[in-house]
This record gives C-alpha cells, structure tokens and sequence, in this order.
C-alpha cells in the first residue's frame, strides 16, 4: 500500500510547487489547499510524512491535515483513482472468502467449473499454476472438492 501512496508522491513533483524529498519517506512543496505564500513563492510548508503504513499531510501554514489518500482525493483526483484502484487490484484477493463459495450447498459443478476455469487447462499442473498466479488460495478441503471436479469435467471430456 504505501509503495503505491509513494509513487504518487513521485509525480505530484511535476504538479506542485518547490517540491522537495527530505528522507525517504519526508516530501515538502508549496500546500495547494491554501495557497502557501504568493508573495514569497520559495516558500514550502506542506510537509507529507510517513506515520505507521500511511502517509499522512500536514500545512504549517494553514493548519491542514489528512491522509495523503485524503489530500489526493481533494486535490488530485485522477491520480486517486489510479490509486484506489491499484490498491484493490493489490487487495482483491483477500476480499473473497473462495472456501464458502467452494463449499456452499447447492453449489453445482458447472458454475465451480466456469468460475474456477477448470476446463480451461488440460493439464492439471497449468491450471495450479493459473490459481496461484491469481492468488486464488484455498484450503485443502476446497482444493480436494475442485480437483474432484475437475477430474469429473476431464473425464466427461
């Protein structure tokens, strides 16, 4: 998650104002929520800093404070959408709980097997591969349900 905010970080360089890179995890520019000296333009008081693993926003001249998620909702929002959505293509996997899908009742083999593409490969250790591939982990009694399915698709086959 914060490799993704720290690539965001690294191109704002080119959309705000006196950008500079403190410490790894320490930028500063000109705050563009409150407008940070128009008279002195070399100024930078908009700190963002790495707490925990978040970045978070701070303005020592306006006040201002958030997440770095929140601050580029506000002020970027096309680099929060690529944000959002790399962060859930990031944690898509774990929002899925494929056991219960698996093991449901009533859950018949043909939509195990257009779910899980087990038709899809002939050979058993490439369509493995595909599910690690796409982090689809699974517990050994699911896993044992859907090779018995498809060794039932393959033998229909």
């Amino acid at each position: 998650m914060i490799a993704n905010q720290v690539t965001i970080v690294q191109e704002l360089e080119n959309r705000v104002r006196n950008f500079r890179r403190k410490t790894q995890y320490m930028w500063n520019w000109s705050c563009d929520v409150c407008g940070d000296s128009k008279v002195k333009l070399h100024k930078a008081r908009f700190y963002v800093n790495k707490k925990d693993d978040n970045l978070l926003c701070y303005c020592h001249n306006c006040g201002y404070s958030a997440s770095f998620i929140m601050y580029i909702r506000l002020k970027h929002p096309d680099l929060y959408s690529r944000l959002s959505h790399d962060s859930f293509i990031e944690h898509a996997n774990v929002m899925f709980d494929y056991s219960t899908i698996i093991n449901r009742k009533g859950m018949d083999d043909t939509i195990l097997q257009k779910l899980f593409y087990i038709d899809k490969y002939k050979d058993f250790s490439q369509w493995y591969a595909y599910l690690k591939n796409k982090k689809i982990l699974l517990d050994k009694k699911s896993m044992e349900k859907l090779i018995e399915v498809r060794k039932n698709i393959v033998n229909i086959l």
